[in-house]
């Protein structure tokens, strides 16, 4: 009973054929077609280096998905229909060339860890303060020069994971990130007096800040 549960729950491309593959004239599967009933019920679904340029928009119908994993692949957009996934906790969209993170996915009201790294993101959104319950932020490896003073209201942040960008300060309100544990800076090109400032705004705290 427990495991025919499970199954019918976490249900993956692999394990239980809910996309039609479509190879284009190379063999490799840049897009998915739905299948006449997708089931509602997924609550995880991994579509991750699958060489994917588009999702198809009915998984706006997985109402009751809580992760979803599209890292590695070449998409330039997001689907707008995924913003109907209310209940998404974890969202993985690494390796793709996005360019930049559409607004829905900072307003999912339960979102906890979003990884974005390698995404080619020049610049963040002041709408990156809807995602309140955010404890995992990963933008590491993308050409972010500045970040906006919204990130001070992920109050619940926990990881802020920044390396490999192009930053040369940070906002005055990183001081109201209260449960900040990990902050990785390195790779960017922070000047001796923007790192004196960082450490003094978390001085006290249980924070560990990575520098090169």
């Amino acid at each position: 009973m427990l495991l025919r549960f499970v199954v019918l729950l976490i249900l993956s491309v692999h394990s239980a054929g809910l996309w039609a593959q479509k190879p284009d004239s190379t063999g490799h599967f840049t897009t998915w077609q739905a299948a006449r009933q997708v089931p509602t019920q997924v609550i995880s679904l991994d579509l991750s280096h699958k060489e994917l340029e588009e999702l198809p928009g009915a998984l706006g119908t997985l109402i009751f998905m809580q992760r979803l994993n599209v890292a590695h692949n070449q998409l330039g957009e997001l689907p707008p229909s995924l913003a109907k996934c209310q209940r998404l906790k974890y969202l993985n969209l690494s390796d793709n060339p996005l360019g930049s993170l559409p607004l829905w996915a900072w307003e999912l009201p339960f979102l906890e860890e979003l990884r974005a790294p390698r995404c080619e993101l020049d610049s963040l959104p002041p709408e990156l303060r809807m995602a309140v319950r955010l404890k995992v932020l990963d933008l590491s490896d993308n050409y972010l020069s500045e970040l906006p003073m919204e990130l001070g209201a992920l109050v619940h942040l926990e990881t802020l994971v920044l390396k490999n960008n192009n930053l040369r300060e940070l906002p005055r309100e990183l001081v109201n990130l209260k449960s900040l544990q990990r902050l990785d800076l390195r790779g960017n090109v922070f000047s001796a007096e923007s790192q004196f400032q960082v450490e003094e705004w978390l001085r006290g705290r249980p924070v560990r800040i990575l520098w090169d």
